[in-house]
């Protein structure tokens, strides 16, 4: 019996030591040592709209951290984006339409990628 209490006790200090050792690691701050995050706003049309989910995950994730992003996400209609592109306030629109429709007249945007949340339709 004296045995048993004695493993008990042993285990109990060893969990309370790697609780002990691990703690730092949780707290640990990896922005504090040397990482400057470059800051990026991205204009959201609605952050209810499924074409939002992959900003909000990733930023809700802390993938723009990981890349070195302090990721902005504002909500703004699509034609305020666009002149946010223009003047510089704005880094990244998710509103593709109206980016396209922008580089149709002239302006100077591009388009990086393109969520598709229909069916694709073929005709045969």
């Amino acid at each position: 019996m004296n045995r048993a209490c004695t493993k008990n006790t042993n285990l109990r200090r060893i969990l309370a030591l790697l609780l002990l050792m691990m703690t730092p690691l949780a707290l640990w701050d990896h922005d504090a040592f040397g990482q400057t995050l470059k800051p990026a706003v991205f204009s959201l049309s609605s952050p209810r709209e499924i074409s939002a989910a992959p900003l909000l995950f990733a930023k809700y994730l802390g993938y723009f951290k990981e890349e070195g992003i302090d990721a902005k996400l504002v909500v703004m209609s699509s034609d305020i984006a666009t002149k946010g592109l223009l003047t510089g306030d704005v880094d990244f629109a998710s509103s593709v339409s109206s980016v396209v429709k922008a580089a149709a007249v002239g302006v100077p945007v591009k388009t990086v990628i393109k969520t598709i949340l229909t069916a694709v339709s073929f005709i045969w």
